[in-house]
């Protein structure tokens, strides 16, 4: 009985941690795109859109889920947030400081409208989101 509760602690702790997670880059890639909207001109102190992207992108901190993917697998592919951590991670493992502005920003489009799409499909629910 002991080792079912526990197991059932494991996967909802993950999945909240997945879901904050999700959130958090969210939130940071719609601000990057928020300031590529007009590239050249000053965004946050100081620093222009673009060059606030190429700071903030490949700063983002994936550590997170690539833990919840590698050492609590078993869990980790049972929840409904999987598939969108999955491609979250494999999408930000190719940015790195010398990637063009152009290819941040289809990125950044791409992951927001991936994490819209499933909540829209009910394949992640919203209501995690909203925490």
């Amino acid at each position: 009985m002991k080792l079912w509760i526990t197991e059932i602690y494991k996967k909802r702790k993950v999945r909240r941690l997945c879901y904050k997670r999700i959130l958090v880059i969210r939130d940071a890639l719609s601000g990057v795109l928020k300031g590529l909207k007009k590239p050249h001109d000053e965004y946050v102190f100081g620093q222009t859109g673009s060059e606030y992207a190429r700071l903030m992108v490949p700063n983002i901190n994936i550590g997170i889920l690539k833990y919840a993917m590698e050492n609590e697998g078993a869990i980790f592919y049972q929840l409904d947030v999987a598939m969108t951590v999955v491609r979250i991670v494999h999408t930000l493992e190719g940015i790195d400081d010398d990637t063009p502005v152009e290819k941040i920003e289809h990125v950044a489009k791409s992951i927001v409208h991936s994490i819209d799409h499933d909540v829209d499909w009910n394949q992640i629910s919203g209501k995690y989101l909203l925490i």
